[in-house]
């Protein structure tokens, strides 16, 4: 994942987080949107955006490694049963 800035009109900008084929992640869309409407600071957005993104990607992994666990715990069983 990555944070990028984007240029929103002539004078204002604010920050989106992308995942790795360059789409924005829209969770972290809507609350970062929600940050700009509530007229936060840019680097709170920035802030938000860059700790999203690496919670995004630490949840992505922790997702994986759940679902190789579990796979090995079946396997481990299953050889338990041969």
């Amino acid at each position: 994942m990555k944070v990028q800035k984007i240029q929103l009109c002539a004078n204002h900008h604010s920050y989106i987080v992308i995942d790795n084929d360059y789409l924005p992640v829209k969770p972290i869309l809507r609350f970062i949107r929600y940050l700009d409407n509530c007229d936060k600071s840019i680097n709170t957005v920035r802030a938000y955006a860059i700790r999203s993104g690496v919670y995004g990607s630490v949840e992505k992994i922790n997702k994986h490694m759940r679902s190789l666990i579990s796979k090995l715990d079946l396997d481990f069983a299953w050889a338990a049963l041969q």
